[in-house]
């Protein structure tokens, strides 16, 4: 394998770490490596942890659209109340002075039942030159909820959403602000009733391919194991 290669797969690896598990993955692949990666690498890698789990500017806009404070505040005040999920969001300046850029993040880590999973988005927001009250929308969220009892069991998805035009009028009223963050939680809901159709769909697949377990002469119950995995994904991002 090329260096090019080798570092081309650490990135993908680290990128690919479960919820809570980035740190030790990257000390276990720096310990397999021999000595620890260049600082360059090091430096790119961390910050796309940190661009992606919104922990570099948490619960922070640094821009100055007007938009860009109501909508953070909406955003927190609809992020999830429960104690066992960490959720982060944050606004960043896009391409030009009309457009922004908003991160939000969700993780749940539960050790005790062998489960963990993650929740991550971006949307896209331009609105018309000059105007607050009409912009574009447009996003993409990427999900990974993991499960590590009786096996190690990964989902992974990714949703692109195209962009929808929306607009204050003299029939609807509602803030712009709003606006977009009613279409983005209308995008989540969308996702998580595919999630559902998907779960159904996997529970049927892997229960037709389970194995006997050869301590035990059970089979291994891939019902359960994806039930689990899609419920702490709800639990993560869900009210």
């Amino acid at each position: 394998m090329t260096d090019k290669a080798r570092l081309d797969f650490i990135r993908i690896v680290l990128q690919s770490a479960p919820a809570g598990q980035f740190q030790s993955m990257l000390n276990d692949i720096q310990t397999l490596n021999g000595a620890p990666l260049d600082q360059a690498l090091l430096n790119e890698i961390q910050h796309q942890h940190e661009t992606q789990t919104c922990s570099r500017t948490t619960g922070a806009s640094n821009t100055e659209h007007p938009l860009a404070s109501d909508l953070l505040a909406q955003l927190q005040e609809t992020s999830s109340k429960n104690e066992s999920v960490i959720s982060r969001q944050e606004i960043v300046a896009g391409e030009s002075s009309n457009a922004f850029v908003v991160r939000t993040y969700a993780e749940r880590i539960d050790e005790n039942n062998c489960r963990t999973g993650y929740w991550t988005a971006e949307w896209m927001v331009q609105t018309k030159s000059g105007s607050s009250q009409q912009a574009d929308l447009s996003g993409h969220v990427s999900i990974c909820a993991f499960s590590f009892e009786d096996g190690n069991v990964q989902l992974r998805s990714t949703q692109e959403f195209a962009q929808t035009s929306l607009s204050v009028t003299d029939n609807n009223d509602t803030p712009l602000s709003k606006m977009i963050q009613n279409q983005i939680s209308e995008w989540e809901h969308e996702i998580f009733i595919r999630l559902q159709e998907s779960s159904n769909s996997i529970r049927l697949g892997l229960k037709n391919i389970r194995g006997i377990l050869p301590m035990t002469h059970t089979r291994l119950n891939w019902s359960l194991v994806t039930k689990r995995t899609v419920r702490n994904l709800q639990e993560t991002v869900g009210n």
